[in-house]
């Protein structure tokens, strides 16, 4: 079964989910998510007009990745893609609804929440690809964190109870590989077709999806000597410790004073991202250029770090996988 949509949902790490009310909706609808970064949309089919919305949506922008959701039946399938629909989505596991799914040759991303779900999905029929639905009320990160153990390659798609306040914590984990939600267009906007609102929101969900933060500044020396001097007098400035490493000192985490040059003509800028591998795919669809040489990986080929090819003001641009906040019981 070819899941090459679910990559492509992976690479942003988002998704809109719901059904407009109107079909005369669907155009204006999508043009909105796409302008906002998201080029991606599941159909709920609960309503008449769901699949027509399909149909509209495939017709205008045949570049979206357009799944249909809620679908328990074989004739769904056919009618789903028939309309156009990319993959096939389901609340729970439905094993004949899986093999159905592998004739028509439309991935199939069902509902497991439970380990024998997971098992049999992932096991006995090799699907790598899952949805964790309702995610908040069976029990979140923790419980996907624990679920997702026995089953390393599985990447999840979570829906149910997540908006702008906790998504992060979602898209934080690299077995995550998109969050899904109804906040993106709820159905008062789609009603006062406040597509600019629609807009916004989406670029607000990537914006979190990224996670760009600044992480550290790296300034190049010509030796051990003049980075310790420097880091020493950083730390006289501003009440820091110095913390050597085999490669640079640095005062406090912000500050590396490289002891050799390395790139960048006068150093580097670290960056944190909630995800390497969404931000490669973000600069790669804008044009920008990444030396692909500096990507660093995990043992399970998980990208880690990059840097960019352009310099800015003298300083390279490294981009790194943000560590994951550890969290104290009975503290927030």
């Amino acid at each position: 079964m070819n899941t090459e949509v679910f990559e492509r949902i992976a690479d942003l790490g988002v998704v809109p989910v719901l059904c407009p009310p109107s079909a005369d909706d669907a155009e204006p609808l999508v043009d909105a998510f796409c302008k906002g970064g998201v080029p991606a949309f599941e159909v709920i089919l609960r309503k008449p007009c769901a699949l027509e919305v399909i149909r509209r949506v495939h017709a205008a922008f045949p570049q979206v990745a357009l799944g249909a959701g809620t679908v328990f039946t074989k004739e769904q399938v056919d009618a789903a893609k028939a309309a156009g629909a990319s993959y096939i989505v389901s609340p729970g596991f439905d094993t004949e609804l899986c093999k159905y799914c592998e004739e028509q040759e439309l991935p199939y991303l069902p509902g497991c929440v439970t380990a024998s779900e997971m098992t049999t999905a992932y096991v006995k029929y090799g699907l790598r690809h899952l949805k964790f639905f309702p995610a908040e009320q069976m029990g979140g990160t923790a419980a996907l964190t624990l679920l997702h153990g026995p089953f390393p390659q599985a990447k999840f798609v979570v829906t149910g109870g997540i908006g702008p306040i906790n998504m992060g914590n979602y898209l934080e984990k690299t077995f995550v590989g998109a969050m899904g939600s109804s906040f993106f267009a709820p159905q008062n906007l789609i009603v006062a077709k406040d597509w600019e609102k629609i807009t916004a929101n989406c670029r607000l969900a990537m914006d979190i999806s990224l996670g760009f933060e600044l992480a550290h500044i790296g300034i190049n020396h010509a030796n051990e000597e003049e980075a310790l001097a420097a880091a020493k007098r950083f730390a006289a400035l501003f009440r820091m410790p110095v913390n050597p490493t085999n490669s640079a000192v640095f005062t406090g985490t912000g500050i590396e004073n490289r002891k050799a040059p390395f790139h960048g003509a006068k150093g580097h800028i670290g960056f944190f991202t909630r995800s390497v591998r969404r931000a490669l795919a973000y600069y790669r669809k804008n044009g920008v250029t990444v030396l692909e040489d500096s990507i660093r990986k995990a043992a399970d080929g998980t990208p880690e770090s990059f840097y960019l090819a352009e310099e800015i003001g003298g300083f390279a641009v490294h981009v790194m996988k943000r560590p994951e906040k550890k969290v104290v019981e009975g503290t927030k």
